[in-house]
């Protein structure tokens, strides 16, 4: 079972890598991940941003690993989740 579904990712990975537009939302996703990593003020910044909007705080994902496809997923969601706050946080 885990064979063929690490068939299929790679397949998948195949299909889509040569995709621009999936490599650009890739390199958006991993440059937030880096961005908020390495500086905890910008992280704890933008967790005032989430509680100003009354959300609970959500840290952008590393994207990648040995089973990518959920780590994009959870990517993602994290960006779409945070949305608001994390353009906020870049407009500032």
């Amino acid at each position: 079972m885990n064979t063929s579904l690490c068939r299929l990712e790679l397949a998948y990975r195949g299909v889509t890598k040569n995709q621009p537009i999936i490599q650009k939302c890739e390199l958006l996703l991993l440059n937030l991940y880096l961005f908020y990593k390495y500086n905890p003020l910008k992280r704890a910044i933008l967790k005032s941003y989430f509680e100003s909007l009354g959300e609970p705080p959500i840290v952008p994902r590393r994207v990648g690993g040995t089973r990518w496809q959920p780590h994009t997923k959870k990517a993602l969601e994290h960006l779409l989740k945070g949305y608001k706050a994390i353009v906020q946080h870049l407009e500032q």
